[in-house]
């Protein structure tokens, strides 16, 4: 089953080439370090702690424990696998990065030769994964070198326990033999025990994207965001996806109709697209600007096509619609907007954050919207009613103050095998 594992690599090759050069036409950052994804990466002292953050999302999560590991004197070598990630991690971690002390690369593609290269030029002594990311290459070389790997923030969804039940058993002995599971909730770690991970194994520790807080910097920044926008009424649609930006734009729409002085501030997941984006707007009949060009006040829509801003820019923003939950992807983190204490709003797909989601309902912080016209009437409830607003907020705050902690859990759970590592 293996075997037939990285022949698939070998076939899909051409096929991944192709669509990395397709999507370099938006982003030319696509057609840099390939020589990395075939395992061509730069050799570094053996011995770091090899931390894996798949693109943005995962490495803002792990970025405080990142900081918290280099403030220990520990060499990291961090990778991800998208240039926006990369683009945050020299932007965050740039210092870190001149010192020395953190080094970066691109993961490359999960086939044995490249992974076994890669692999020879690094030696990494700690592996830690985050969330799902489970690459049945790199784990098989890391048991072969005998260097533990960790998964940290795990998270396993019911529909992933059943794929793994059904179709990953030739990949089972590969997650029985991580050294450690720090799952974000009991469910998760109920779901990893199901598949037969020793329980001596599996810790519930928290999840690492609440070991975080608003900066006084981040928090000018917003504030002087919102002073730019001219307009009554701010909304944000963060991190979405096709096509749920055309049914955001009809809900801005309808809301022009009913006579809402607003914007739209539309995040799409993936800020490449922002200029298609922006000419399909325009083809509405609505005003756009784009962030990067940093012009804009009464704009009907406001497009962020800049990386890492989110955070501030949602700051200056009164509610919230999570994007990838109109479409089939489970949904992003509704936990910013619980830090900025505004109400949240979420399609029907959220099972990534099954557990979270439910709990913000219940607190109150959170509406489930299940089409366009059900968020027209709730952003419309809420702005007519400004204490709607207030109690969801603050609910959400609550929410973020009660769950955070997780960085000071994250550091002692991995105190012993740091140790181990020396």
């Amino acid at each position: 089953m293996r075997l037939l594992y990285h022949l698939l690599w070998l076939l899909s090759l051409p096929i991944i080439l192709l669509r990395m050069l397709w999507r370099s036409r938006r982003l030319p950052a696509y057609r840099q370090h390939l020589a990395m994804r075939l395992g061509w990466v730069p050799v570094i002292p053996s011995g770091a702690i090899h931390c894996h953050t798949v693109s943005v999302g995962e490495f803002l999560a792990a970025f405080p424990l990142i900081q918290a590991l280099l403030a220990r004197g520990e060499q990291i070598l961090l990778t991800c696998t998208t240039p926006t990630a990369k683009a945050l991690i020299d932007q965050r971690l740039g210092t870190a990065l001149a010192s020395g002390q953190l080094h970066w690369c691109y993961l490359p593609w999960d086939h044995y030769w490249f992974v076994r290269r890669f692999w020879r030029r690094t030696q990494p002594g700690l592996v830690l994964l985050f969330e799902t990311e489970l690459w049945p290459g790199l784990l098989a070389r890391a048991q072969a070198e005998s260097c533990p790997v960790l998964l940290l923030n795990a998270r396993l969804s019911a529909s992933s326990l059943n794929n793994y039940q059904r179709y990953g058993r030739a990949f089972m002995p590969l997650v029985h033999g991580l050294a450690g599971i720090a799952c974000q909730t009991t469910a998760d770690a109920q779901r990893f025990a199901q598949l037969g991970v020793p329980q001596s194994r599996l810790s519930v520790v928290g999840n690492l994207k609440l070991s975080w807080q608003l900066t006084d910097e981040q928090r000018q920044k917003a504030k002087a965001m919102r002073a730019q926008l001219t307009r009554s009424h701010i909304w944000l649609a963060a991190s979405t996806h096709h096509p749920e930006e055309a049914e955001l734009i009809r809900v801005q729409q309808s809301l022009l109709d009913l006579q809402f002085d607003c914007t739209l501030i539309l995040v799409p997941r993936h800020p490449e697209r922002a200029p298609s984006l922006a000419a399909d707007i325009r083809q509405q009949g609505l005003t756009v600007a784009l962030r990067s060009e940093n012009r804009f006040s009464d704009q009907d829509v406001l497009l962020l096509d800049t990386i890492g801003e989110l955070r501030h820019v949602m700051g200056a923003a009164q509610l919230v619609f999570i994007g990838g939950s109109w479409v089939a992807k489970g949904g992003q983190s509704p936990l910013e907007a619980c830090a900025w204490c505004l109400p949240i709003f979420m399609g029907p797909s959220y099972y990534n954050f099954q557990q979270i989601v439910h709990q913000l309902q219940a607190v109150g912080a959170l509406t489930q919207v299940a089409d366009q016209q059900q968020l027209v009437q709730q952003l419309s409830q809420f702005w007519r009613q400004p204490e709607l607003q207030q109690q969801a907020g603050s609910a959400a705050l609550n929410y973020f103050t009660q769950q955070s902690g997780s960085l000071e859990a994250y550091c002692q759970w991995l105190g012993p095998f740091l140790t181990k590592g020396n």
